[in-house]
């Protein structure tokens, strides 16, 4: 009837009810109306049947016992890794449909070695979803008389990540048909601390001292610049980077109806752009809450030209930049 309150077929329901998998109960917290419109008195249940469930594998039982540790050693084999005491593909990707009613939700494992659980989620996907993955380890290093340091692998997240390849490649070689559709990529993120101090760390300054501070953009790049700044104001990693250009340069714009609206100046301005990014704000092209400019990469004229311009807005609110190091 158009009203999506349907749960079953008619079909359907009259199989249920003949195989006794329906009952009515009456309720005074009933979701049903009555012929007047008026709450029901009476409820509809389904009995949900254990052997059922547990076939369907949706149900846990207190002692897995179909995957041994032992299947994981040949699957490593086959993807040519070495690594010890993994964890089956098909256990994780067994407990991961078990608990995600989400087939787009993201699965996280705090200490995932070489790997698996990502194996699993895209091993999963094939099937059902479009579920991510995220996953955490430290450059815990190999033992030099290990296999692994001996392959050429230094650290261990360098063999999850190589695993995340490898499996990857073997998912699309083996799904040829979905292998444009599944989202088999992935990016790395490090925690990384300066060497040395920025210049808004800097307590006491002393003229006669050559000033020793870090250029994030220099040593990081650009990209970690953005994606750093996009963690600190609440975007996340999975939110969408949309270039702006002003008269030829680049500026990088973030929108999120929480955290609102970003542009992030990332390299030194010439006067045309800064007078086009004026011109888009007062005439209402562009819309942003804040502007954060990377201090290391504008001139002391930029800068100030760029303030006096965002404090003069014609028929809009002065904006002050922010600057970060």
């Amino acid at each position: 009837d158009g009203d999506g309150v349907w749960r079953w077929s008619v079909d359907r329901y009259l199989e249920e009810l003949k195989n006794g998998n329906i009952y009515y109960k009456k309720t005074t917290t009933s979701s049903l109306l009555n012929e007047n419109g008026e709450q029901s008195k009476w409820n509809i249940y389904t009995k949900i049947w254990l052997e059922d469930r547990l076939e369907e594998g949706r149900v846990p039982v207190d002692l897995i016992t179909k995957w041994e540790n032992r299947i994981s050693s040949q699957e490593l084999k086959d993807l040519d890794l070495p690594f010890d005491f993994a964890k089956p593909v098909e256990l994780i990707k067994y407990l991961i449909d078990l608990v995600q009613n989400n087939d787009n939700g993201i699965v996280m494992d705090f200490f995932s070695g070489s790997a698996t659980t990502a194996h699993a989620v895209m091993a999963s996907n094939v099937s059902q979803g479009k579920k991510k993955f995220i996953m955490v380890q430290i450059p815990d290093e190999c033992a030099e008389n290990s296999e692994e340091f001996k392959a050429g692998y230094k650290t261990i997240d360098e063999i999850g990540r190589e695993r995340i390849r490898r499996a990857a490649k073997k998912i699309a070689e083996e799904n040829p048909e979905k292998a444009e559709s599944l989202d088999l990529g992935f990016k790395t993120y490090y925690l990384r601390a300066t060497d040395k101090q920025t210049l808004d760390k800097i307590v006491d300054f002393d003229p006669n001292m050559p000033l020793d501070v870090e250029d994030i953009k220099s040593k990081f790049g650009k990209d970690t610049i953005i994606e750093t700044w996009k963690i600190k104001d609440g975007y996340g990693f999975n939110a969408e980077v949309k270039e702006i250009d002003l008269k030829g340069y680049t500026a990088y714009l973030l929108t999120d109806s929480k955290v609102g609206t970003s542009l992030y100046l990332i390299d030194d301005m010439p006067d045309n752009a800064i007078v086009e990014l004026v011109r888009k704000i007062e005439a209402y092209e562009l819309n942003v809450d804040r502007i954060i400019e990377y201090g290391y990469a504008f001139s002391h004229a930029t800068n100030t030209a760029l303030r006096s311009n965002l404090k003069t807005l014609k028929n809009r609110n002065a904006i002050e930049p922010i600057i970060r190091y």
